[in-house]
């Protein structure tokens, strides 16, 4: 593959998972000396673990990618496998399975299966599955990659609606991803079933993110009407949007932005979720993954490396976004972390080696008062 190719694929998550893997046994010099001293180790033994949130019960729950499976898409053809276009270059054919999960963990950060045995897939290094949890009004929501280009035929991409019990029902985003296409898709990298990698809620609509086409769909628990609410990529290309939050009546927008990685030049939008109209919120972040709201309405950004050129682990940082647009370092020296939330103890709970190794994932907490 020429250089000039190679760089233009840098852009997908799946490029960051695997340079991130690559480099995670480099040694301390390499490094950063170590997370700052407001981390510290909450749970261990994850699979990937993405987003996640605090439920009424006072538990933590969390998604997980998996680690794929064995079940290859590699040789099948149109006929055989179902109504899916081919997916793009990636290093291998895409393996499914189902091991991606929901895990809850206590307060003393011991963790027990919530809902198991759900889609995941591995393509290389690249794993995806279990995206993100949240809660709305009591009620929880996932968002879940699967769909038969990610090796999973049977179940589709979508937003879960999670009884408490366990059990769940699906609002279909391969479908209404087939059938809405974005505006300006990067042809090397576009897969219709998507990369669906956060929500969040308004209280009534559950607000989804496609990295990979740059669209903002609002799913309708009550209706299941799917509708686009603003397509990032006909605003600014292909960049990636990943972390979602709303807050105040606005969404708010972050992007991972493509590869190698520039300090500094990725950007917060914030979306009129009436209108879809979206204006530059904040810039000067770099790759963030996650984006959440203190007690007060503060904004925070995850950053999941921050140095020039490949992912660089024991980079990561949490940002407060001033109202003036200002950075303010809150949490240091994190490892390829994925996304964040904010405890009832106010402190902020982070998946940390969110791109690593299967059973390495970890949920650290940061201390974020006096900071």
């Amino acid at each position: 593959m020429r250089a000039s190719q190679r760089l233009r694929r840098l852009g997908r998550l799946a490029t960051f998972a695997a340079a991130a893997l690559c480099l995670l046994p480099v040694t301390a010099t390499a490094q950063q000396a170590g997370p700052s001293a407001n981390v510290s180790v909450f749970a261990t033994g994850l699979n990937a673990p993405r987003g996640l949130a605090f439920g009424p019960d006072g538990n933590l729950y969390v998604a997980e990618a998996g680690t794929g499976g064995t079940f290859s898409t590699a040789g099948l053809s149109m006929a055989s496998y179902g109504p899916c276009l081919p997916a793009p270059a990636e290093p291998g054919p895409a393996l499914g399975g189902y091991t991606g999960r929901i895990s809850k963990i206590d307060a003393s950060g011991n963790r027990t299966d919530f809902i198991d045995n759900l889609p995941s897939r591995v393509t290389g290094t690249f794993f995806i599955g279990p995206a993100d949890v949240k809660f709305s009004n009591g009620v929880m929501y996932g968002l879940l990659n699967a769909g038969c280009i990610n090796g999973n035929r049977d179940v589709p991409s979508g937003v879960m609606q999670i009884a408490p019990d366990g059990t769940w029902n699906e609002y279909n985003l391969s479908t209404w991803e087939y059938a809405h296409p974005p505006a300006a898709p990067d042809a090397a990298d576009y897969t219709p079933d998507g990369t669906w990698y956060s929500i969040t809620s308004d209280g009534t609509l559950i607000y989804a993110v496609n990295p990979n086409s740059g669209q903002i769909v609002s799913v309708n628990p009550l209706t299941a009407q799917i509708n686009q609410v603003v397509d990032i990529s006909a605003l600014a290309g292909h960049v990636v949007p990943t972390a979602i939050v709303y807050s105040k009546g606005s969404l708010y927008v972050a992007n991972l932005g493509l590869f190698p990685v520039q300090p500094g030049t990725e950007k917060v939008w914030q979306v009129n979720v009436s209108t879809g109209q979206a204006t530059v919120f904040a810039g000067g972040l770099t790759a963030v993954e996650g984006l959440a709201v203190d007690s007060t309405g503060a904004l925070y950004a995850l950053e999941s490396t921050t140095s020039a050129g490949a992912p660089a682990p024991g980079t990561g940082m949490v940002v407060k976004v001033n109202s003036d647009g200002t950075l303010a370092t809150v949490a240091s020296g994190l490892m390829f972390p994925t996304a964040m939330t904010f405890g009832p103890d106010g402190n902020l709970y982070v998946s940390n080696f969110g791109w690593g190794p299967p059973g390495k994932g970890q949920i650290v907490k940061i201390t974020t008062s006096g900071t």
